[in-house]
């Protein structure tokens, strides 16, 4: 993920991780940074943030937008007076483009129309040169400017009530879509790649859908048939009722599915609406995950009214987030041995609406949210790890420094409140603080100018107020060395009390210190104020025999109780607003809170480990802070946010994998709820493999089909390259026609690619208004061999045009070329080469197709790296043999370029599936090159060639035992014919052990005659001549991978290395039990950890997991 913020610095983050991969700072070049778009591009390791190239414009870019179908190509959208967008098409990852930029313009059309027009023509026209004459009603205030993402060279300006759709490639606008009567103005538009439709978020967070409608008129004057499209309205949601706090700040499309849009509201919450069709109803014994061409068909391409009544935009989910600051927050008891099997870390986080937010920590979920006060929440209390005590009130009154306070005491699971102290809450002093006791059965109220009070919170009653003199006291806090003592009176029932202690400090600097038990409060002493600190003590902190004091300048005062000595130390940070002690027995570091910023120290080195500082450090000020663990602080912030960063206050973000169970327990998971990348690499390939080898037993099946099985996996793994991999090998192979639109126009089927450009040419015919039009509109009707059109536009050019002579030579060649006669066709072919010799390659390949050269003139285009137009003309005019030569020479040069997978696609469409195997085998694709070759096999795709693989691996076999067994035999003979020879008297045991060796390899000898026989003797095996293109290309395949070495993938690799450090960890923790320290936190978190990630039915040995093609889990 890249960010860039207003300074012009650019992070590069590791979304998975959440950690920055690298940080751009900002220079000149990147002060005003207007948008960020990513491009492919291999660089070494060490560039990393370096900048590659610079290129200068002459203009202001607003935007960029890049061309899906051709990477470089760039939109540029522009705010200018005299231009709109401009687009230039060399866009090299190594280097700046060199071309010239091409500028379009928008202006408002005249109120002409043309007569050739059926429908009215757009208000506006597109013009590509920018706008000379100032008195032009140029288009200036666009909201966006994006390329269409399903259909080639288009492009989508939206201004504020209606949208323009402009194709690039015939240089008109040819559908304006205006907004309806009861829609809001345009936000942004979203475009969809799978199907010929766009998303529009308005305002107030409306969200409508827009189809792609056809209709063909048919002209009875010319007897033409015109083509019509537009785009209809094809569901809307409701708007969202937001108040005047609550603004929409972003969009977002989904870019897997293409169903869902997330709308980012100021408050931090994330609204997802969703498309449904009704009336369908689910299978739920199938795993089925809808994308937008699985809700929308193609047939819904012709313009119809009842489509409009089945489908909905629905609001399906709303991420929780913080409510308005300023908050307060309060961790709840830290996790103990006698509670570590029920405890849950909640954070409860009060508002200023007067809400309670309980989030669950080690989930980052929100648990519960509890309307409980009418005013500002100033201060929470744990009570236990179910309840807590919040107190609130308005603004101070100036005049009578009064209030009315609110104090409740809330149970968490029921979300019961009970109100507290009614009866004085009214017109009293506000609040200052609460403390509870460690035992929890006292509290004590502190206000800004009355006596404390002691409560009992059991009873929740009111044991004592204290005099006037402790009025107004700044500090208190309860001493966790409390005493407890068992009396039984009359021998009777036992009864437990409990003696507790806590000091307080006043206005003067003195400390008193109390004891309670039951509701006698006693004053045990009174300790003066120390010369060296201020007398406003502010915040005191109390663990173990460690008592910390902090005042008002900045002072920090440490005593020990245990050795009876104290100190100061001075932070010159100025008034101490909070001190907190983290949790954990042992642990003594603590936090302390400033108005700049916050400090870690630890008592134990008495030394600073870790400060964070305003506006030094960040950019943000920290209203409260807390601990979350031993080695988790929490830092609430003034813009609305709540950090749980690490003990160096530096990072604050965490990877997503510890947020989710990693659990490969089938019966647990729901494959549609479950976000794969959420996984760790290893659960993510134990899942892939249970269900590639359709091993998946937990909830609803499979498809059956190994097609659509891949097809289900690459959405459930979010891998869009597989995703289009397999929809085409299902349009190829099961003539699925839903699986691919003009997305992919280029891998459809002939005649539907020539409707298309039919459409394209009709609505050219419709819109064309200059001559540049009308020679683009004169090059697609010979590209789809219309002469007769072609002459009767030739034959309209305006005389007073420069090129009028040669249009009306081009209309006598093109109507004397429509006989038979063939005698002018040698020297038309060598004036085309000429042409094209001299760089005019254009009208050379013209020339070439008007005398039914089209091959030889899609070869030319290719030679001058015209690949595109030289693919569309064999599209268009081709079949057979010849179409499938300029195909596979397209192929190769894709190969060339390293473009393997738009390669393995061209393959797969002329069925031409051993290429597609050795070329996935060269993208080093070895488990899709696996499944598809077995796939063809067992569709009978490859029956005889996976026949000669059975005979040539058989083959290879015999062959290795020939080598061993004759060698042996032959030297054996040797041995015997040698001890003949010179008449050796040899032991009779050696001479038994010899001629049981010569029989045994006589024996093996006969049977390796016999299987040569068999193999090469029998007329089932014998190759024919169509087998023996496909056993070359299977030998050059298999000849590239050994037999006796074969090599990890990847994922096995990091597998094992995962299974080994695991064994390191393990090791290294048996080696040095005898010093480690026991943490419970940690120690549950790293095992909870381990077995997220490391935990099987059964460990796979490395034999399976390197040579069998199904893993065992």
């Amino acid at each position: 993920l890249c960010s860039v913020d207003t300074n012009g610095t650019i992070i590069v983050w590791d979304v998975n991780e959440g950690s920055v991969l690298t940080l751009i700072t900002a220079n000149k070049e990147l002060k005003n940074v207007e948008t960020i778009e990513w491009i492919e591009l291999k660089t070494p390791d060490n560039k990393f943030g370096e900048i590659v190239w610079t290129k200068h414009f002459d203009i202001t870019i607003k935007s960029i937008s890049m061309d899906p179908f051709c990477r470089n190509n760039v939109l540029f959208a522009i705010q200018a007076k005299d231009c709109c967008f401009a687009t230039i098409d060399d866009l090299r990852p190594n280097g700046s483009p060199n071309r010239s930029v091409k500028y379009y313009s928008v202006v408002s059309n005249p109120t002409k129309s043309s007569p050739k027009s059926v429908s009215s023509v757009p208000k506006y026209t597109l013009l590509t040169e920018r706008v000379v004459s100032s008195d032009s009603n140029a288009l200036s205030d666009w909201i966006q400017i994006c390329h269409h993402k399903a259909v080639r060279n288009q492009v989508l300006l939206a201004i504020s009530r209606q949208i323009l759709v402009i194709d690039l490639s015939i240089e008109a606008i040819i559908c304006c879509v205006p907004l309806e009567r009861n829609c809001s103005n345009i936000t942004n538009v979203f475009s969809c790649r799978n199907r010929n439709a766009f998303f529009v978020c308005h305002d107030f967070g409306t969200v409508s859908l827009r189809l792609f409608q056809k209709q063909v008129v048919n002209d009875a004057n010319e007897g033409t048939d015109n083509v019509i499209i537009s785009y209809a309205n094809l569901c809307q949601s409701d708007g969202l009722r937001l108040t005047k706090q609550n603004k929409i700040f972003g969009y977002s499309l989904s870019p897997t599915d293409e169903t869902k849009v997330a709308l980012l509201l100021n408050n931090g919450r994330i609204v997802i609406k969703k498309v449904h069709k009704i009336g369908t109803k689910p299978n739920y014994e199938l795993i089925s995950l809808p994308f937008i061409y699985d809700i929308i068909t193609t047939d819904e391409y012709l313009a119809s009214d009842k489509k409009c009544k089945t489908y909905r935009i629905l609001m399906t989910q709303m991420s929780s987030a913080l409510n308005f600051s300023p908050h307060v927050i309060r961790m709840c008891p830290p996790v103990t041995m006698r509670n570590w099997q029920f405890h849950r870390p909640l954070l409860a986080v009060g508002d200023s609406s007067g809400s309670v937010q309980i989030w669950n920590l080690s989930l980052s979920s929100l648990d519960k949210e509890l309307g409980i006060h009418s005013f500002p929440v100033r201060g929470l209390e744990w009570t236990g790890l179910d309840a807590f005590i919040s107190y609130a009130y308005p603004n101070i009154s100036p005049h009578s420094g009064k209030t009315n306070n609110e104090l409740n005491i809330t149970e968490v699971n029921s979300g019961t409140t009970y109100p507290m102290r009614t009866e004085r809450n009214m017109d009293s002093s506000p609040i200052e603080s609460l403390r509870i006791s460690h035992l929890k059965q006292y509290l004590i109220i502190s206000f800004k100018d009355d006596p404390f009070e002691i409560w009992d919170l059991k009873s929740l009653s009111l044991l004592r107020v204290m005099p006037k003199q402790f009025s107004g006291v700044t500090a208190i806090e309860w001493s966790p060395l409390y005493n407890k003592r068992i009396e039984s009176p009359n021998n009777s029932v036992t009864s437990l009390h409990s003696k507790e202690n806590f000091v307080v400090t006043n206005s003067t600097g003195e400390l008193y210190h109390f004891s309670i038990e039951g509701n006698v409060v006693k004053e045990i002493t009174c300790i003066p104020p120390d010369t060296e600190m201020s007398a406003n003590i502010t915040c005191i902190a109390w663990k173990s025999d460690q008592v910390l004091l902090g005042d008002a300048v900045g002072n920090l005062n440490v005593w020990d109780l245990k050795k009876k000595v104290s100190r100061i130390e001075p932070t010159h940070r100025g008034p101490i607003k909070k001190i907190r002690f983290g949790p954990g027995r042992g642990n003594m570091k603590f936090l302390m809170q400033y108005n700049d910023g916050v400090d870690i120290w630890d008592t134990k080195d008495f030394k600073l480990s870790a400060q964070l500082k305003h506006p030094r450090d960040v950019s943000f000020k920290i209203v409260d802070i807390d601990w979350a663990a031993s080695d988790r602080p929490i830092l609430c912030t003034s813009e609305g946010s709540l950090f749980v960063t690490d003990m160096k206050l530096r990072q604050y973000s965490s990877s997503m994998s510890e947020l989710v169970v990693n659990q490969t327990d089938s019966q647990d998971i729901d494959l549609k709820s479950m976000n794969f990348y959420l996984l760790s690499s290893m659960s993510r390939f134990i899942f892939k493999s249970k269900l590639f080898l359709n091993q998946w037993t937990g909830g609803p099946k499979l498809p059956d089909c190994e097609i659509e099985r891949n097809i289900l996996i690459s959405k459930l793994f979010n891998d869009c390259e597989s995703f289009h991999f397999w929809n085409i090998v299902s349009y190829v192979l099961c003539d699925n026609k839903e699986r691919l639109d003009r997305n992919h126009d280029l891998f459809l089927k002939n005649h539907t690619y020539k409707d298309i450009q039919f459409e394209r040419v009709s609505l050219l015919d419709s819109f064309r208004s200059n001559y540049n039009q009308n020679k683009i509109l004169y090059e697609m009707l010979l590209l789809l061999n219309q002469p007769q059109r072609a002459v009767q536009l030739l034959l309209e050019s305006d005389s007073s045009m420069t090129d009028y002579y040669v249009d009306a030579l081009k209309a006598c060649l093109i109507a004397s070329l429509q006989s038979n006669d063939s005698a002018a066709h040698p020297v038309i072919k060598l004036v085309a080469t000429n042409l094209i010799a001299n760089g005019k390659v254009g009208d050379g390949s013209q020339l070439l197709c008007l005398i039914g050269k089209t091959q030889d003139a899609c070869r030319y285009l290719q030679s001058a790296n015209k690949w595109l137009e030289s693919i569309c003309l064999a599209k268009c005019t081709l079949e057979g043999e010849e179409y499938t030569e300029i195909m596979r020479r397209w192929a190769e040069h894709l190969i060339s370029q390293h473009n393997y997978k738009t390669a393995v696609i061209a393959f797969i469409s002329l069925k031409q599936y051993m290429k597609a195997i050795q070329t996935l085998h060269k993208f080093d694709i070895e488990r899709a090159k696996k499944c598809f070759f077995e796939m063809m096999a067992n569709m009978k795709y490859l029956s005889r060639t996976q026949k000669t693989v059975e005979n040539l691996w058989y083959s290879y076999l015999l062959f290795r035992c020939c080598v061993v067994v004759i060698p042996i035999y032959i030297i054996l003979i040797l041995i015997g014919s040698y001890a003949m020879s010179n008449n050796m008297q040899l032991p009779s045991m050696v001479t038994t052990l010899y001629e049981f060796s010569l029989l045994v390899f006589s024996a093996a000898i006969i049977f390796i005659i016999v299987l040569i026989l068999a193999t090469f003797g029998s007329n089932s095996n014998k190759i024919s001549d169509n087998d023996l293109e496909y056993e070359s290309d299977i030998l050059q395949s298999i000849n590239e991978t050994s037999f006796d070495d074969l090599t990890l993938t990847n994922t096995e690799e990091r597998l094992l290395t995962d299974i080994e450090r695991t064994t390191d960890q393990i090791e290294f923790f048996f080696e040095n039990c005898d010093d480690f320290v026991v943490d419970l936190v940690s120690i549950e978190d790293t095992f909870a950890s381990n077995e997220r990630n490391y935990h099987f039915d059964s460990p796979p040995t490395y034999e399976e997991a390197v040579r069998s093609d199904k893993l065992k889990t």
